[in-house]
């Protein structure tokens, strides 16, 4: 009954957290400490009925590896501060696989549960990533093809080593004997012309999609303030900072009153919890999915 309750608390919670993330950009805290208290509590009341202390250990080790993530995801701007938390919360919860499920699923657990879980929630969050950004660049689309031209015109000499590049390889294709050889090159071929034009896409889904200016009363706690913000000559917040705290919406709330300024100009990220949603439904259903595609591979 226990899993169980970690499961449903589990998968209620990381979807709530994505209605959130989609609406609002922002994941309440309240919903991640919650979630991380009733982890802990649930394995506590587990390991007290059923002397296996291990599981509680499970949980506390669960949520330390997610802690050390979340703060490294964070700390790098890859994630703002709600997402990171809500992978604590996630830690805890799924820091094992529920056995009961084994019933209806048959997944690859060949490597611990969580490290499965955050090697899905990586892939999922590529892959939605960039449905995510193309649906920003369907919904912009005028401002989102003015940025994209501007990218090709700024790296015009990354395309033409590019041209370059696909001439040596195409003539080494021809000249090479081997299919496998030939597979390789074609696929090396490929997977550079399509990662470098992805990057030229993502980079103006940013610059076209994801900045806006808005009065400072309406900043929350964790917005990335895209500009630097002076006062007088005294630094307010800006880039460097992780994400704008309270007395610097304050500060600027002042200036705002004092005629110094009208709007603060942000960067929105992309709701990342949803993909944290997809790579935990794959992670339980089909646990390593990626071992059997590397073996083949080799």
């Amino acid at each position: 009954m226990i899993e169980q309750l970690l499961v449903i608390l589990g998968l209620a919670g990381v979807l709530i957290g994505s209605y959130i993330d989609l609406k609002t950009r922002e994941v309440p805290d309240m919903l991640n400490f919650f979630l991380v208290s009733a982890a802990i509590g649930l394995r506590l009341i587990y390991a007290m009925i059923y002397n296996q202390w291990t599981y509680l250990l499970y949980g506390i080790y669960g949520l330390g590896a997610a802690i050390l993530l979340g703060y490294f995801m964070y700390y790098t701007g890859q994630w703002g501060g709600g997402d990171s938390k809500m992978v604590f919360a996630l830690g805890a919860l799924f820091a094992t696989y529920p056995d009961f499920l084994l019933s209806w699923f048959s997944p690859i657990l060949n490597i611990p549960f969580l490290i499965i879980f955050l090697l899905n929630v990586m892939v999922a969050g590529a892959a939605y990533g960039l449905m995510f950004s193309a649906y920003l660049a369907w919904k912009n689309k005028k401002e989102f093809g003015k940025a994209f031209r501007r990218q090709l015109e700024h790296f015009y000499i990354m395309r033409i080593s590019l041209f370059i590049i696909a001439v040596i390889a195409i003539i080494a294709f021809f000249a090479l004997g081997d299919p496998m050889g030939k597979a390789l090159t074609a696929g090396m071929l490929v997977s550079i012309v399509i990662l470098s034009y992805i990057l030229f896409f993502l980079k103006a889904v940013e610059q076209s999609c994801m900045y806006k200016n808005i009065p400072p009363e309406h900043l929350t706690l964790g917005d990335w303030i895209a500009e630097e913000v002076y006062d007088k000559k005294k630094y307010v917040t800006g880039p460097k900072d992780l994400g704008v705290e309270q007395h610097q919406i304050d500060h600027l709330i002042r200036m705002k009153k004092a005629n110094q300024l009208e709007t603060v100009r942000i960067k929105e990220g992309i709701p990342f919890v949803p993909s944290f949603l997809l790579g935990l439904i794959i992670s339980l259903v089909w646990g390593n999915w990626l071992f059997p595609l590397i073996m083949v591979a080799a």
